[in-house]
C-alpha cells in the first residue's frame, strides 16, 4: 500500500513538473536534457527562425536589433528558471526517509513546481509580447508558414531515409530481392 502511495506521489510530481518542462522548453523546457534542451523554448525558436530568415521576412535593422536583444534577454530570464526546474526534478528523485516525510516533501515540491510554472508563464508572456511588437502580424504569419514548410521537408527526408533503410533490409546488400 505504501509503495502504491509513493508511486502515486512520484507520478503526480512528474506530471506537475513535466508540463512546466515541456511548455518551457517544449522541446527545451526548463532544464530538459539532451536535444530538447538545445532546441530551446518555442519563443526562442521563433526568435532564432526570424533572425535566420531576416532577409526573406524583410526585417529592418531596427527589428533585427530588437530580436537580438530579445534573444539575450530570453536566455538571461529563462536560465535561472530552467536551473530551478532541474533542481526540483533532482529533489523529486530523492525517495529516502519515512513515507510521511517523503509525501510531505513531494507535496512541497509540487507547490514549488506550480509557483515556478506561474513565474515562467509571466516571464514568457512579457517576452512574447516584445516579440510581437518587434515582428508585425504579416511577418509572423510568413515566419509560421516557413516553419511549417521546414517541418514538412524534414518529415519527408526522414520518411525517405526510412524507405531507403527498408529497401536495403528487404533487398539485401546485393540490391536484388531475396
Amino acid at each position: 500500500m505504501r509503495a502504491m502511495a509513493m508511486m502515486g506521489i512520484a507520478a503526480a510530481l512528474v506530471f506537475t513538473t513535466g508540463p512546466v518542462a515541456a511548455q518551457r522548453g517544449g522541446p527545451g523546457g526548463i532544464g530538459m536534457d539532451g536535444d530538447r534542451a538545445r532546441a530551446g523554448s518555442p519563443l526562442e525558436r521563433q526568435v532564432e527562425r526570424a533572425l535566420a530568415r531576416r532577409d526573406a521576412l524583410g526585417l529592418t535593422e531596427a527589428q533585427v536589433t530588437q530580436l537580438e536583444a530579445l534573444r539575450s534577454d530570453i536566455e538571461e530570464a529563462l536560465g535561472p528558471l530552467r536551473a530551478q526546474g532541474r533542481s526540483l526534478r533532482s529533489e523529486a528523485r530523492d525517495r529516502s526517509g519515512e513515507p510521511e516525510e517523503v509525501r510531505a516533501r513531494m507535496q512541497d515540491l509540487r507547490a514549488q513546481s506550480r509557483a515556478l510554472e506561474a513565474r515562467n508563464d509571466t516571464v514568457v508572456a512579457g517576452l512574447q509580447q516584445r516579440f510581437e511588437q518587434a515582428v508585425p502580424p504579416l511577418q509572423r504569419r510568413e515566419l509560421a508558414r516557413s516553419g511549417r514548410a521546414d517541418r514538412r521537408a524534414g518529415e519527408a527526408r526522414r520518411a525517405g531515409r526510412r524507405g531507403a533503410e527498408r529497401a536495403l533490409v528487404t533487398r539485401g546488400a546485393s540490391g536484388r530481392a531475396d
